[in-house]
């Protein structure tokens, strides 16, 4: 059996958005340095993702919420979206909101930290976007 591919790198959370049975976030990852671009595309696009975010702040203490830590966030979630700029490349995490820890999601809302990510399959072919 092959391996699955897998990588850790530095990343931006921008906005987490909550559907009905799917919750969003999205990550941007600044390029060159760790983040080389066909490594990112094979790992990313159509993949579902064992993910693990370890948030970190410029002074190497955990960054923090007025008064609530932002803790160390693992879940399954399936990237639908890659996005390409000159300067950062872009994804689209989705989750499904059933067992989904949607508090400690939503502290991850412009956070910046490391994220690990392993392939583990391919991603629902559903779209959530438009869940009702």
């Amino acid at each position: 059996m092959a391996k699955q591919p897998s990588m850790t790198i530095p990343v931006q959370c921008a906005s987490v958005t909550f559907q009905k049975d799917t919750a969003r976030m999205g990550v941007k990852m600044s390029r060159g340095g760790a983040v080389d671009l066909v490594s990112v595309d094979a790992l990313l696009t159509g993949a579902r993702l064992d993910i693990t975010f370890t948030p970190t702040a410029d002074d190497g203490e955990t960054p923090t919420l007025p008064g609530i830590p932002v803790q160390p966030f693992s879940s399954v979630a399936d990237c639908k979206h890659l996005g390409v700029g000159t300067d950062a490349i872009s994804a689209g995490l989705t989750f499904q909101r059933e067992g989904l820890d949607v508090e400690a999601l939503a502290r991850l809302a412009n956070v910046s930290g490391k994220l690990k990510m392993n392939r583990i399959g391919d991603a629902d072919e559903k779209d959530d976007e438009a869940d009702e």
